[in-house]
């Protein structure tokens, strides 16, 4: 006989205003991100008061070479928050226990496996992106410092993720900021006070994981009781958890292998123009927090909306965020162009590394306002269960719409116009994925769609990856 299920879960998205929804979420989550990007633009910027390209080099180097397995977290994280606000959604509170210890255990295996498979690696690693030298050594000892504790990384995004499906954005915005809080005191303790230099970087996120770990446990567990007593997986957990986080994986680790073609090609151009990229990459993410919040933030509301099958209001979250998304762009890249000169200053900058930099702030930056609209379309792949779609839109944007028109652009024009023409493909990948996007909630309103929400109903069986995968 079937065990009685616990008392169903207020689904708290399913009710009331879809776009304040989106915006409290996005600002809640956006908050917490702001923070910890902030973070890492005062550590280039602490670093900077050296004075020294190859440190800014290295510290960008440390964090280029993390995009790898933060890629894989991210990919688990969505997994994890796409069928426990399914769960929410449909009213099982224990499902959506259940698949929250799953999810846990196996992002935290993964995360460790990375961790000590890519520290013997490092400088092999690091050597991919083209480094040499200083920048090469003090990156090497940076990333020795960093990656033993991504699995305490992983497993509080994977927490921060929990709480949001739960709809708590508040707290899952507390996560974050206490993070970024512990990285803003340890950062300067560290580098100037206790004298570690650019090694205090590495030091000051070693702090900042524990506090963020510690945290995002008490939010899920302590506070929502999210999270059911850890125990060997089942496969019949893992398998919808595992449809969705493998593909939103793949989706992921596009960025990095753009990124690392990206770089290796621009440190061609020496130490200066490295510098410069490295300090725009760390400046970039902050101004556009929202954007990157956004694609995020959703996904708990379409989750919790599909689940109950409010298929008007999954598309409304789509239509709201896609504005949101275009709006805010443009409206930091006019801000980001016009304010280069001061950036250029505040950091430093100078010669090759300053004219470099203004170009990517005045023009590079248009492409970000692409990029958040795909990432809002990548978003509705993953929620919907078409996550498949999302893979192949950023792999292509990551392939076909950099390494032409980079390796187009060097030879003709230099760096510059190797950045130009990926804004060119970024606006033409976005404007397909909207589209493609458009469609899927468009049918899902109709009722045509062959993805409803028994693709996600509370049985635990192998039949949910197969629907999830069937029309992506």
């Amino acid at each position: 006989m079937r065990a009685p299920r616990e008392p169903a879960v207020a689904a708290v998205f399913t009710q009331g205003s879809v776009l304040r929804h989106v915006i409290v979420m996005t600002l809640t989550s956006g908050a917490g991100l702001m923070a910890v990007f902030l973070v890492d633009v005062l550590s280039m910027f602490y670093i900077s008061f050296a004075q020294r390209d190859d440190w800014r080099a290295a510290v960008s180097l440390m964090s280029k070479a993390m995009f790898f397995p933060y890629a894989v977290n991210l990919g688990l994280m969505v997994g994890l928050g796409t069928v426990v606000s399914v769960a929410v959604g449909s009213g099982d509170r224990s499902l959506a226990r259940r698949y929250a210890a799953t999810g846990l255990v196996v992002t935290a295996l993964v995360g460790l496996i990375i961790s000590l498979g890519a520290l013997p690696w490092r400088v092999d690693i690091l050597r991919l992106f083209g480094a040499q030298g200083e920048a090469l050594e003090v990156a090497s000892r940076l990333l020795a410092l960093t990656l033993p504790v991504n699995v305490l990384l992983s497993v509080g995004m994977g927490c921060a993720s929990i709480v949001r499906a739960w709809g708590d954005p508040q707290r899952a915005m507390l996560v974050s900021v206490a993070g970024a809080i512990a990285t803003a005191i340890a950062d300067p303790v560290f580098i100037f006070g206790l004298r570690q230099g650019v090694d205090g970087v590495g030091w000051a996120i070693i702090v900042a994981r524990i506090v963020f770990v510690a945290v995002a446990l008490w939010a899920a567990v302590g506070v929502h009781d999210a999270v059911a007593a850890p125990r060997l997986p089942r496969r019949s957990d893992i398998a919808p958890f595992a449809a969705v986080a493998v593909p939103a994986i793949a989706t992921n680790l596009a960025l990095p292998f753009a990124d690392w073609f990206v770089t290796r090609t621009i440190w061609q151009f020496g130490v200066a123009a490295s510098a410069a990229a490295g300090v725009y990459d760390r400046i970039m993410p902050f101004a556009f927090s929202l954007v990157i919040a956004l694609s995020g933030a959703i996904g708990p509301i379409v989750g919790q909306n599909f689940g109950a099958g409010a298929f008007a209001r999954v598309r409304l979250a789509f239509l709201h965020s896609l504005m949101l998304a275009a709006g805010y762009g443009v409206a930091v890249w006019l801000v980001v162009s016009a304010g280069a000169p001061l950036l250029v200053h505040a950091f430093g900058l100078s010669g090759g590394a300053a004219t470099f930099f203004a170009f990517l702030c005045r023009y590079a930056t248009l492409t970000w306002v692409f990029v958040g609209c795909m990432l809002v379309a990548n978003a509705m792949f993953n929620t919907l269960g078409r996550a498949y779609v999302a893979t192949l839109f950023t792999w292509g944007r990551a392939t076909l719409g950099t390494i032409p028109f980079v390796l187009l652009g060097v030879a003709y024009g230099g760096a510059q116009f190797a950045m130009i023409g990926i804004a060119v493909a970024a606006l033409l990948f976005a404007l397909t994925a909207v589209l493609t996007a458009d469609r899927l909630t468009r049918r899902l309103r109709r009722g045509s769609s062959t993805t409803d929400a028994a693709a996600f109903e509370p049985r635990g069986t192998l039949d949910v990856p197969i629907v999830l995968a069937a029309d992506q």
